[in-house]
């Protein structure tokens, strides 16, 4: 599993993606989808758009890990945040969910905080919680008694 960085070198505007591709494999897929227009990534297209030359973009491997680990969901997101964010290529929505986030939701998760109050203090979404409790946090258990989870009533035990 890679993490990558495609900057652009006359703006200093970079893309933080992940793949489990080998890096120039992964690489001549974004180029095909600029060149094609349609990459899914609307400010990397405009980009591309304004001077189609591929010699002002740089392509390089940030970090790399084994497939198995789940490392690289935060890798991305502390390499993405070392971008300012009027750099990122990135679109706005992508989560960033860094290993201090992650520890801070375990922690609440194991304190009897519900759902619903950890998406609103760590802006994370309902399903990025459940994954964080299914993967880091599974001996935590729940009950139909108190609280509000989509819903769903629900009381954190330990």
């Amino acid at each position: 599993m890679y993490v990558y960085k495609i900057s652009h070198r006359p703006s200093g505007k970079t893309y933080v993606g992940k793949s489990a591709r080998a890096p120039a494999l992964r690489w001549a897929d974004h180029i095909n989808e600029l060149k094609c227009n349609r990459h899914q990534t609307k400010k990397m297209q405009r980009l591309w758009n304004e001077e189609c030359d591929i010699t002002l973009w740089d392509f390089s491997v940030a970090w790399e890990g084994y497939l198995g680990s789940t490392d690289h969901k935060y890798k991305e997101a502390e390499i993405l945040q070392m971008i300012p964010q009027e750099l990122r290529l990135n679109d706005e929505n992508t989560l960033v969910l860094t290993l201090e986030t992650r520890d801070k939701a375990i922690q609440m998760l194991k304190d009897g905080v519900r759902y619903v109050d950890i998406k609103e203090k760590l802006n994370l979404s309902l399903g990025t919680i459940s994954n964080i409790k299914r993967e880091h946090a599974s001996g935590i258990s729940f009950s139909l008694r108190k609280g509000y989870y989509g819903g769903i009533k629900e009381e954190i035990t330990q």
